[in-house]
């Protein structure tokens, strides 16, 4: 069994394995920052600089604003937007309002907010009103409105995401990122903000309320508490040592909590500064880290890879940057070496450093130290949680090595499920009981084999996609790979594998096919194995 009681014998230098977190609500904590550090930056934004007593009184104009409009503790509101000041601040005066934020992905479909409003009855509404490569970023919450009726939701604002700037800065940045405004029939964000009644009223909050309704790609909605996000955001931020003189390039989304956490709340409670990225475009934040002195960055594997690839790059100094993290864990070993390479030939010399989590545990559960990395694992438990790896069907604990799901115990596990109360995914104990395929070896460094969704059993023996991927990643010409299930002609499951290969390589289906017969039991190899230019998304 594996738990933090003794995943604390393996811990590196540094990391404690248990944390002390304050009795304070997220709100709290900005008013505590602003006692502390009034005028200490908190944010740039496309050359913007907002400090925390900006974002402390321009949040606190903001709620006032939300009750005049009538809302009331506890009414949801939906929110929706790329990385802004206008997040950050419509963020923490929903909070201040009494209210809970509902986050969404800003290119949802109009199904997946039709859904939502459904589901959390919102009683208002902030979107962006941009145009985004001739996107509509408005569209499909119409559409769901459209169809739901007006009265679904009470009051819908919105914003355009350059507005904050001066004018100049705003066609630069609009041009840049290929944003356009769109002026809509809705209430101004804008005016909420800045034209406020002077009449600021206190709205009792505890760390055990809601802070936040995060969306998940499967329609669910998981319901975190004050006490979830600063546990989350406290265990990253001291995994990683973040103090005040770090600047956190913040280009993941904010409506994602990987996002929130790592960076906006992240910033929260170690006083790092960030530098915010309304996109994620390669050859904005080479720039951008290269003149703000970005010193740490979190990102995905396809920001990475992108990074990697940027001809910007090799015309930037990036020596600033100290640490880089992979949030979404494993990354395919030729995308590390390739980006790892493109910064030392840009003057930094950072490793990767892979972490793991899932929503229904805010962001984050594990992490390789930047001192004792193991290449494939998601590395150790962060403080404080409680890691144990289950027989799938007896839900007795295992031992090392042992193939199981994960369960999970810890101060930012989520309160549960919205409106599912019937089906929460707790045992007796407390744990979240997970689908998440994983095992762990000698030192308690976890390794991720996918999710019982993304498995197979075959001849009786559970296959995981996760440890094909592993396998097809570590061929010499191969990028990157995705390992699914698809059906044959006789509506059998069976195994199909997408290889990228890297540039200058050159590789057959056969080839492949080979190797994988030197590496795989004959159960595990693909039986269709295509080459492709990029995988799905």
């Amino acid at each position: 069994m594996s738990d933090i009681k003794n995943s604390q014998n393996f811990y590196p230098q540094g990391p404690k394995y248990s944390l002390s977190y304050p009795n304070a609500t997220l709100q709290a904590l900005l008013e505590r920052k602003v006692s502390q550090n009034p005028k200490t930056k908190a944010f740039s934004f496309l050359g913007l600089i907002v400090d925390w007593l900006d974002l402390d009184r321009l949040s606190t104009s903001f709620a006032v604003s939300l009750n005049e409009l009538r809302l009331k503790k506890g009414d949801r509101v939906l929110l929706s937007m790329p990385n802004s000041p206008q997040f950050a601040i419509s963020f923490f005066g929903i909070l201040k309002a009494g209210g809970i934020p509902v986050c969404m992905d800003f290119l949802s479909g109009a199904e997946t907010f039709e859904k939502a409003i459904k589901e959390v009855q919102p009683y208002a509404a902030i979107l962006c009103g941009d145009l985004v490569e001739e996107r509509d970023l408005y569209s499909a919450f119409e559409s769901a409105i459209s169809k739901l009726g007006k009265a679904s939701v009470a009051h819908v604002i919105t914003t355009n995401l350059f507005e904050v700037l001066p004018p100049i800065q705003q066609a630069l940045s609009g041009s840049t990122f290929k944003i356009k405004s769109k002026k809509r029939e809705t209430l101004g964000w804008s005016k909420l903000v800045f034209e406020a009644p002077n009449d600021e009223k206190s709205v009792e909050s505890t760390v055990s309320d809601i802070a936040l309704i995060q969306y998940k790609s499967d329609n669910k909605g998981v319901i975190l508490t004050h006490k979830n996000l600063i546990s989350n955001a406290m265990q990253f931020s001291h995994w990683f040592a973040l103090t005040q003189a770090e600047v956190i390039l913040a280009a993941i989304p904010f409506t994602s909590t990987r996002g929130l956490v790592s960076t906006l709340l992240s910033s929260l409670v170690s006083g790092a500064a960030l530098s915010v990225l309304p996109l994620f475009i390669a050859d904005e934040a080479v720039k951008t880290i290269e003149k703000d002195s970005v010193s740490f960055l979190p990102a995905t594997p396809r920001m990475l890879d992108s990074l990697a690839s940027c001809e910007e790059a090799k015309k930037r100094n990036l020596s600033s940057l100290k640490s880089c993290v992979c949030i979404t864990g494993e990354i395919p070993p030729a995308i590390k070496a390739s980006f790892e390479n493109m910064l030392k030939n840009s003057g930094g010399s950072v490793k990767i450093i892979e972490c793991y989590g899932l929503i229904e545990a805010c962001a984050f559960t594990h992490a390789n130290s930047p001192n004792a990395q193991k290449t494939g694992s998601i590395g150790l438990p962060l403080p404080d949680t409680e890691v144990t790896v289950l027989d799938q069907d007896t839900l007795r604990p295992l031992e090392v090595n042992k193939e199981g799901i994960l369960a999970i115990k810890g101060p930012q596990v989520m309160a549960g499920y919205f409106g599912q109360q019937a089906t929460q995914p707790f045992d007796n104990e407390g744990r979240l009981i997970t689908t998440i395929g994983v095992y762990f070896d000698q030192d308690g460094y976890f390794y991720l084999l996918g999710s019982l969704e993304e498995s197979i059993v075959i001849n009786g023996k559970r296959i995981w996609t996760r440890e094909i991927e592993r396998v097809l990643n570590a061929h010499p010409a191969v990028k990157e790979s995705s390992v699914t299930i698809s059906q044959d002609k006789k509506g059998e499951k069976q195994l199909k594998a997408s290889v990228v290969i890297k540039p200058g390589e050159k590789v057959s289906v056969q080839d492949i096919l080979n190797y994988c017969k030197t590496k795989l039991a004959p159960e595990k190899i693909p039986k269709q194995i295509d080459i492709v230019r990029e995988l799905k998304l």
